[in-house]
């Protein structure tokens, strides 16, 4: 009886671990580093929200859209502020997983799309508030 040896069989060689190519370990990288950045851009959109209100003369507990069309353009002002790092987290990271960066890749894609759902959710909830 004849052993099948492994050089001989037709299946692909198993790798023992993943070898992640140069430019999809950049973008994952850069996608999750976006998730940092939009910590800091909610910081700086707080801000901006509190000085629009405080140009526009919004009462405090009111929503900028309350001041009319220069409330509307202060809150989408504020929107891309504070979502603009979370579209190109999510940019980068479908990049990444389409330059094979695996699970990490799809992760940081992921965690970017669902933050820039959750932020354009409630500010349009806010928005429509008013």
């Amino acid at each position: 009886m004849a052993t099948i040896h492994p050089s001989n069989s037709t299946s692909p060689p198993r790798r023992t671990s993943e070898v992640i190519p140069e430019q999809a370990r950049k973008l994952t990288m850069w996608s999750w580093i976006m998730l940092a950045v939009a910590v800091a851009s909610t910081i700086v959109a707080a801000v901006l929200g509190y000085a629009f209100m405080a140009l526009l003369d919004v009462a405090e507990g009111d929503v900028l859209t309350s001041a009319g069309l220069a409330g509307w353009a202060a809150m989408l002002v504020v929107l891309a502020v504070q979502a603009t790092p979370l579209a190109i987290g999510t940019l980068l990271g479908g990049r990444a997983t389409k330059a094979g960066g695996g699970g990490s890749a799809a992760a940081a894609c992921i965690a970017n799309a669902l933050l820039l759902a959750f932020v354009v959710f409630t500010a349009a909830v806010t928005m429509l508030a008013a």
